[in-house]
């Protein structure tokens, strides 16, 4: 299991203006990640700032399908340096290096 998360909060507000946070799980044969943004979106009626929140996932079926709602594109954005972890390598067969 993995996660990751960044914040920017606003000291004179004392309110987060926006956040990502997330985690991912990875076993043998799927993937399965999820994340929570809050994001600030600009300012109400009365002038005073506003902020909305979404949920990200993203299910990896390996070798077959994957399906993201902007998880990746999220924290390839919002996280500076944040790339994916690469897939654990197939473990050996019994035939491996067979002569």
């Amino acid at each position: 299991m993995y996660a990751v998360g960044r914040f920017n909060y606003d000291l004179n507000g004392h309110r987060v203006v926006d956040g990502l946070v997330g985690m991912q799980y990875d076993a043998d044969c799927w993937v399965l990640g999820v994340g929570l943004q809050r994001y600030a979106n600009g300012a109400n009626t009365s002038g005073l700032p506003q902020s909305s929140t979404r949920f990200l996932a993203q299910l990896t079926l390996k070798g077959l399908s994957n399906v993201d709602n902007g998880l990746v594109a999220a924290f390839k954005a919002g996280v500076p340096g944040y790339t994916q972890l690469p897939g654990l390598p197939p473990s050996p067969s019994r035939f491996t290096d067979y002569q």
